[in-house]
């Protein structure tokens, strides 16, 4: 009699085992990505036994992919009692062009044109190239390669040859230099799971100044330094993504070492750290709303030199406050701001925004920390394309609450949301 129930119990978990068995798992609505590459970065195999947790996980997986724009899944019961797995996609438009045009420092119309595929060969390759025209000209090229090697390991590689005229504020004094930089990045790249990335970059710079006009300062007119730089990144994402609508929270610390590859000693040119710490959090509200806040923190050896790493700027974290306005080694930002869905229709959504964005550095003509203060407001709109990857077109007006200098406004253009 036992020994039958043991036969007994041994059948009926043999039984719920074949229950719980993956049969198969389909991919559908699918066009351009390869089946294969999605295979190759999921968990859920066939064969295995179904798990709702690893599921999950493949889930927020794709549905991060630039070629994903919305993506679900089901279960679907089989007649031999195992399960088939379908994700049900909606793909991107990738290949994206762009054009940006705004006013420089000479008030002259300056332009920036590229363009980027973000799925070549259906693999998550993304490459690209842009050129900039700023009084003088600037080019670049890109390919990033997050799931090279397999779902877990990637690399990229960039090149940049960029050439502004950049406004430098130092005791007291304000100058215009002529600013080359041309570099060359390789980093490689590891993501263990969704929720965690790091990269590990090693770049070489040439960077060059040259005196323009303005207030002298004791300072070279003219020099060059060659650098190299190491950066360790590590970022954790707990964000979930519904189109355009964001929730959860998401942070990045990023340290960087430099050091001067070539025999001049420019004051303030020796071994060089920074660190950089970024919080994010998004709240739903309700059906039409997102709450986004965003937290910014620099810290970097202090030199002495005009060119410090940290800039406020229009597009960096200040909208309104003007281009490079000033620079520090020690910066503290924050930006909070309500958007809320006007339209939302199947392809396409317009949202509306109000901000403020708050920043505390250290000016280079003061030695106490955070003296100087800028605080602006202001409303936006959002255009946004359901289906083309970060198809997002930022329109912002800003006008200052509080400024170390004079309150100033202005619109700043973009595309991708602010942060």
């Amino acid at each position: 009699m036992r020994i039958c129930s043991v036969i007994l119990l041994f059948i009926s978990l043999c039984l719920n085992a074949q229950s719980e068995t993956i049969e198969t798992v389909v991919f559908k609505g699918v066009k351009k990505i390869k089946i294969d590459f999605l295979h190759k970065i999921i968990q859920t195999k066939a064969t295995q036994k179904l798990d709702s947790t690893l599921l999950e996980k493949d889930l927020g997986k794709l549905i991060r992919l630039p070629a994903v724009s919305y993506c679900q899944y089901d279960v679907i019961p089989l007649k031999n009692g195992k399960f088939r797995i379908d994700f049900n996609i909606k793909e991107n438009v990738t290949i994206i062009p762009y054009l940006n045009v705004w006013r420089n420092l000479e008030d002259k119309t300056s332009f920036s044109v590229g363009a980027s595929e973000f799925n070549l060969l259906g693999r998550n390759l993304t490459v690209g190239a842009y050129y900039i025209n700023n009084i003088h000209s600037s080019y670049g090229a890109y390919f990033n390669a997050p799931y090279l090697f397999d779902k877990n390991w990637g690399m990229e590689t960039y090149f940049s040859n960029n050439q502004t005229i950049e406004p430098v504020y130092f005791a007291g004094q304000s100058s215009n230099y002529k600013y080359q930089l041309t570099s060359f990045t390789t980093a490689l790249l590891y993501e263990p799971n969704i929720k965690n990335r790091y990269s590990f970059q090693v770049k070489l710079l040439n960077e060059s100044y040259k005196f323009i006009d303005g207030d002298p300062i004791n300072f070279p007119s003219q020099f060059e330094i060659k650098k190299l730089l190491i950066a360790i990144k590590s970022q954790k994402d707990f964000r979930k993504f519904h189109y355009q609508y964001i929730s959860g929270k998401s942070n990045s610390i990023q340290v960087n070492y430099l050091v001067p590859t070539n025999k001049s000693n420019i004051s303030g040119e020796n071994n060089f750290w920074s660190l950089s710490y970024d919080y994010q959090n998004y709240k739903r509200i309700r059906n039409n709303g997102n709450w986004a806040n965003n937290l910014s923190i620099g810290i970097a050896k202090e030199i002495d030199t005009p060119f410090l790493p940290f800039v406020i700027d229009n597009n960096k974290n200040i909208r309104g406050v003007g281009n490079f306005i000033s620079r520090s080694n020690l910066l503290l930002v924050f930006n909070s701001e309500y958007r809320h869905t006007l339209i939302d229709k199947k392809w396409f959504a317009l949202q509306s925004n109000v901000f403020l964005d708050m920043a505390s550095w250290k000016n280079t003509e003061h030695n106490a920390l955070f003296k100087a203060n800028a605080i602006y407001s202001g409303i936006g709109l959002r255009l946004i394309h359901k289906y083309v990857y970060n198809a997002v077109i930022r329109i912002d007006w800003g006008f200052g609450l509080v400024d170390i200098n004079k309150k100033q406004n202005g619109i700043v253009f973009g595309v991708g949301q602010f942060f």
